[in-house]
């Protein structure tokens, strides 16, 4: 969940409406030496479901004390990260076993962002618990793959850390966008056919994001998804889950295009 403050009211944007940006986002990818390397529907797919773990919470969000709203995806306890990173990758190899394997190594490494030797003793083995179980679906899914007649050229560790980079820029970047939060924002590391590049994303009036060096095949285009506006703030989880149904289902909707004087 993205919990985006608009003055009146606040927009709820679901992470897999999120997830549906960045895989926009990957479509339009590979101009100006930003390389789209294969296979790259299954990469697109990926990022499309990157975030299919959490289609059951965002069913009936859980309501946070602390500001009378859901639980965004930046505050949701700990503990419950764990079900929904777990998930994800399972709920993408129904589908497809190369765009699972992307999601549970993109997880995987969410997970390695947090400092869980700070938590107490039983979250920190259920983040051992967690990684072992990513590791051996890894060394499944690759293994199912090595000899397979389309994917053993695909399974070498420099394209899926290529693959993984590529995940998490169109993730930060639609986070970005969503949250609307950011004015400006550099992006280092990025696969390009040079090496590396950076990118540089700037929010303008009316939800325009400017972008540069412009990575876009098109020149400019616009993104989408549903999001819930929700007009109050509650003390009981039933009044939430009420509101939130009976919230009104909107577009949310921001444009990109090319700035030079970035």
């Amino acid at each position: 969940m993205i919990v985006r403050d608009e003055t009146s009211h606040n927009l709820l944007i679901s992470q897999p409406a999120h997830a549906w940006i960045s895989g926009q986002l990957a479509g339009q990818w590979g101009a100006n030496g930003f390389t789209r390397p294969g296979p790259w529907d299954d990469l697109c797919f990926a990022v499309t479901n990157h975030d299919a773990g959490w289609v059951h919470w965002e069913m009936e969000p859980a309501l946070n004390p602390n500001t009378g709203l859901p639980y965004d995806f930046k505050n949701i306890p700990i503990a419950d990260h764990f079900r929904i990173w777990e998930e994800g990758p399972l709920k993408t190899e129904l589908v497809n076993r190369y765009s699972a394997l992307l999601v549970s190594r993109h997880v995987t490494g969410l997970s390695r962002m947090h400092d869980f030797s700070k938590d107490p003793g039983p979250i920190h083995k259920r983040a051992r618990v967690f990684r072992n179980k990513q590791d051996e679906l890894q060394k499944r899914l690759i293994g199912s793959m090595v000899n397979d007649s389309f994917y053993h050229r695909f399974i070498s560790d420099d394209l899926l850390k290529t693959h993984q980079k590529l995940i998490s820029v169109f993730d930060y970047l639609s986070l970005i966008i969503c949250m609307g939060s950011i004015s400006r924002e550099t992006i280092n590391n990025i696969p390009h056919q040079s090496g590396i590049a950076a990118l540089t994303i700037a929010m303008g009036e009316q939800n325009t994001f400017v972008v540069n060096p412009w990575p876009f095949m098109e020149p400019e285009f616009n993104v989408r998804c549903d999001a819930r506006q929700l007009t109050g703030k509650y003390t009981k989880q039933a009044d939430l889950s009420l509101g939130i149904r009976e919230a009104d289902t909107v577009s949310f909707k921001a444009k990109l295009r090319k700035d030079l004087s970035l």
